[in-house]
């Protein structure tokens, strides 16, 4: 695994703000593919715990929690965290 680290920057609309989020990717990192999982993906798991821990995988268009206690709030909030209408 790659020691260092990309960062990727999106301009998003959050309300009526539109703020610069910048948020780190590892090109190793394929959240769907089944080789990811194939290999021994726990250190990309770290990984994205320590640097990411709401990691988007662009390649998928997929979201990943990583850390225990957001994904336990994830799960309490299904209005917040529901793809119900769509992704």
């Amino acid at each position: 695994m790659r020691a260092g680290t990309l960062a990727r920057t999106d301009v998003v609309a959050r309300g009526s703000a539109v703020v610069d989020v910048t948020h780190p990717v590892h090109p190793e990192i394929s959240l769907l593919a089944g080789e990811f999982y194939a290999g021994d993906p726990h250190p990309y798991w770290a990984w994205m715990r320590e640097h990411a821990p709401v990691y988007y995988d662009e390649r998928w268009d997929v979201w990943a929690l990583t850390r225990h206690a957001d994904i336990r709030a994830a799960e309490r909030d299904p209005v917040t965290f529901s793809n119900a209408r769509g992704i």
